[in-house]
């Protein structure tokens, strides 16, 4: 999964998130690589700590997802 990212560089400048997707022994390992793109270098790297906060509270809320009972709506 490849997309576009521009909070903090704006849409004429994204940045690239690209996520994967591996099958391991127990489950699935899910890397995501945050990278320039086509956002100058400057606006990456203006950014970048907010941008390794943010993931990081995604992985936090995905884990707890993962973690919770499943919940069956039929």
């Amino acid at each position: 999964l490849i997309l576009d990212w521009y909070p903090g560089t704006g849409a004429t400048f994204p940045t690239r998130v690209e996520v994967t997707f591996e099958l391991v022994a127990g489950g699935t390992q899910v890397t995501v690589v945050h990278a320039t793109g086509a956002a100058r270098p400057d606006l990456f790297s203006d950014n970048a700590a907010g941008y390794r906060r943010s993931w990081d509270q995604v992985f936090a809320g995905l884990a707890a997802y993962a973690a919770a009972p499943c919940v069956d709506f039929s």
